[in-house]
């Protein structure tokens, strides 16, 4: 981003693109703060350079409206939300991919504030049109998937949600790979919501093959492991095999003292 910078100027596309993308990147690792000051400075250089009614601009928009809801401002993430949906049906088209993924923006923004209904409608009809234009194993349509299956779950709709967390396991398992990390965080909410409804018998050969995946993705030590084996722990214990929920546990305090040492609060 320097470099184009200095070489292309301060409002140059190529500048502009290399900011959005930096600020994709940091909200990826955590780094709201510092990615919001680039997602402002690249929606506000493109808004002045090709207009409201340009695909850059709305992506820009987009994208800036989905960090301030990771950030929790929805007053100021909602109309910027909305306006980049409006701004793609009218520029690009329902159909177009740029269009869906702003609509599954404004679905998350409006989940993320309590506004389920309208949330829910919206999130069907990403979904619906995804499926239909990408395909169900597209990694934009998992991510509607996912959108979807969450809101549901967080209104106790456990069955419905589980139905669509297991098309999107199905799916990504075919785009990703089994051992990819968006296919074992699929098959940790799958889990979750079928222990929450209290299906252990369906939660746990997800759980055991989901622990054996992170092992190997991420090594026996890694806290993603002793995670997914604390929660085979619970669910072995829960459902009367006790020696074996027993046996794990001695095994994952061994490797954490190991790893921390014996006084570690671990």
């Amino acid at each position: 981003m320097e470099q184009r910078r200095l070489i292309d100027g301060p409002q140059h596309p190529s500048t502009l693109n290399a900011m959005s993308l930096l600020a994709q990147m940091l909200q990826d690792h955590g780094e709201l703060v510092e990615a919001e000051a680039y997602a402002r400075e690249a929606e506000t250089s493109w808004r002045g350079l090709m207009g409201k009614y340009h695909a850059e601009t709305l992506v820009a928009t987009s994208n800036l409206a989905q960090l301030l809801t990771a950030r929790g401002k929805y007053d100021e993430a909602e109309p910027l939300a909305r306006d980049a949906v409006d701004v793609a049906h009218t520029v690009l088209g329902e159909s177009a991919r740029d269009t869906l993924v702003a609509m599954s923006n404004l679905g998350q923004t409006l989940a993320a504030q309590g506004k389920h209904d309208e949330a829910e409608t919206l999130m069907r009809g990403d979904l619906s049109r995804s499926i239909h234009i990408l395909g169900a194993t597209h990694p934009d349509t998992l991510v509607s998937y996912s959108n979807l299956a969450q809101l549901l779950a967080l209104q106790g709709r456990h069955e419905e949600a589980s139905q669509l967390f297991r098309q999107e396991l199905r799916g990504s398992r075919v785009t990703h790979g089994p051992d990819h990390p968006l296919t074992l965080t699929c098959s940790t909410r799958l889990a979750e919501v079928l222990t929450t409804s209290d299906d252990l018998e369906a939660a746990e050969p997800l759980m055991r093959e989901n622990l054996h995946r992170t092992r190997k993705v991420y090594g026996e030590t890694h806290a993603e492991g002793r995670s997914a084996a604390r929660k085979l722990i619970e669910l072995l214990e829960e459902r009367g095999k006790v020696a074996e929920a027993e046996s794990l546990a001695r095994e994952e305090m061994s490797t954490c003292s190991s790893q921390h040492g014996p006084e570690h609060p671990h």
